[in-house]
């Protein structure tokens, strides 16, 4: 969870210092490092309400294809596999921080139930939100 988080904050730093910085201070980003950049940050601020690749690659006016293969080349990680993970550890986030139900949390993301939402976190985590919350 850990490494998870670090990853998440170095991106975050990453692409906030590509956007911010004057162009003269930065050197040239290669044109699939700027597209995952971009697509981190689209993951950060989207993973509550999007789950779908085809929607990040419609916004950076990409094919879901080709989104797959630049994250592979910089990551050896599929698109969906990054947005999985964000929302596991948003999800991990909230479990350990607030007192909100499953059902909310399900609600939060976007699942059509909290079973729903129990099942994806298991199949991600190895054990239900209610466990990792216990734990």
């Amino acid at each position: 969870m850990m490494r998870n988080l670090l990853q998440n904050l170095f991106l975050a730093m990453e692409v906030k210092l590509v956007f911010d910085a004057p162009p003269e201070h930065i050197r040239t980003l290669s044109s699939s490092r700027r597209l995952f950049n971009s697509f981190c940050k689209l993951v950060t601020e989207n993973c509550y309400s999007q789950h779908e690749v085809k929607f990040y690659a419609d916004r950076l006016c990409i094919t879901p294809y080709y989104l797959s293969r630049i994250t592979a080349r910089i990551t050896k990680a599929t698109p969906k596999q990054l947005i999985d993970w964000q929302i596991v550890m948003e999800i991990k986030h909230l479990l350990i921080s607030t007192d909100l139900s499953i059902k909310e949390i399900a609600n939060r993301f976007h699942f059509d139930s909290s079973s729903y939402l129990g099942r994806y976190f298991r199949r991600h985590t190895g054990m239900t939100p209610t466990e990792f919350r216990k734990k």
